[in-house]
Protein backbone atom coordinates (compact mmCIF):
# COMPACT_ATOMS: atom_id res chain seq x y z
CA UNK A 1 0.00 0.00 0.00
CA UNK A 2 1.47 3.35 -0.96
CA UNK A 3 0.59 6.90 1.13
CA UNK A 4 -1.98 8.08 -0.88
CA UNK A 5 -4.21 5.14 -0.55
CA UNK A 6 -3.77 4.92 2.44
CA UNK A 7 -5.21 8.41 3.10
CA UNK A 8 -8.04 8.07 0.75
CA UNK A 9 -9.07 4.93 2.59
CA UNK A 10 -8.76 7.32 5.94
CA UNK A 11 -11.04 10.10 4.22
CA UNK A 12 -13.46 7.33 2.78
CA UNK A 13 -13.92 5.93 6.45
CA UNK A 14 -14.05 9.41 8.12
CA UNK A 15 -16.94 10.01 5.53
CA UNK A 16 -18.61 6.80 6.55
CA UNK A 17 -18.45 7.57 10.14
CA UNK A 18 -20.01 10.65 9.59
CA UNK A 19 -22.64 9.07 7.87
CA UNK A 20 -23.53 6.42 9.86
CA UNK A 21 -23.58 8.47 12.80
CA UNK A 22 -25.99 10.56 11.41
CA UNK A 23 -28.56 7.65 10.04
CA UNK A 24 -28.24 5.88 13.67
CA UNK A 25 -28.64 9.62 15.46
CA UNK A 26 -25.62 10.08 17.19
CA UNK A 27 -25.44 13.45 15.52
CA UNK A 28 -27.49 15.64 13.77
CA UNK A 29 -26.29 17.33 10.32
CA UNK A 30 -25.85 20.79 12.23
CA UNK A 31 -23.60 19.43 14.82
CA UNK A 32 -19.31 20.41 14.62
CA UNK A 33 -18.69 16.70 14.99
CA UNK A 34 -20.20 15.98 11.84
CA UNK A 35 -19.41 18.85 9.65
CA UNK A 36 -15.64 18.08 11.03
CA UNK A 37 -15.87 14.56 10.09
CA UNK A 38 -16.81 15.57 6.44
CA UNK A 39 -14.98 18.25 5.97
CA UNK A 40 -11.79 16.10 7.16
CA UNK A 41 -12.66 13.23 5.14
CA UNK A 42 -12.98 15.11 1.90
CA UNK A 43 -10.26 16.87 2.48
Amino acid sequence: MNFSTIIGSLGVALLLIAFFMNLFRFVKEDSIVYMVLNISGAA
